[in-house]
């Protein structure tokens, strides 16, 4: 857009002097791009590391930035990530010149309950253009300890145990 800057100069004694000159201003207009989200390891507690069940109230997410695009698109320190489970924001990050550095931003969650968790990402820039979320992160938050069932009989003064688990 181009807009016209009248400038008044005045010298207090009645004298004045007009310029004026036509700026262009180029807003930013351009979303950043979509970020990408992942269960960390240190929160994955379910049989291996990767597989996306945990037992972790409070999971951290990592948020992989897309540095892939065009300037325009890129994160830059001051962009806002917000971190999603469902519709409810569940944390945000601030990026810092180290997150741009690294490519990701660490998120730990608010407090979640037991459940089947979706999380998504978003990436707001400076200019307050907001990225696509990212693709949907399945997670299996199963915080209840699993229950055990003894059952137990006497014969000839030997007893017999069997353990079950309790579903």
């Amino acid at each position: 857009n181009n807009y016209q800057v009248i400038v008044v100069a005045d010298d207090g004694n009645g004298g004045a002097d007009t310029q004026a000159m036509t700026v262009t201003v180029n807003a930013d207009a351009t979303a950043p791009a979509a970020p990408s989200v992942d269960l960390l390891a240190s929160s994955d507690t379910g049989a291996s590391d990767a597989d996306d069940i945990t037992s972790d109230t409070t999971p951290t997410i990592r948020v992989t930035l897309d540095q892939s695009g065009a300037a325009a698109t890129i994160a830059v320190a001051g962009d806002v990530v917000r971190l999603f489970e469902g519709a409810s924001q569940v944390g945000s990050a601030t990026l810092a010149a180290g997150d741009i550095s690294n490519g990701f931003v660490d998120i730990t969650s608010n407090a979640l309950s037991a459940n089947n968790l979706s999380f998504t990402a978003t990436l707001t820039d400076i200019s307050n253009n907001l990225s696509n979320p990212s693709a949907a992160l399945a997670v299996t938050l199963d915080a209840v300890l699993p229950g055990v069932a003894i059952t137990s009989s006497v014969t000839a003064n030997i007893i017999n145990a069997t353990v079950y688990p309790v579903a």
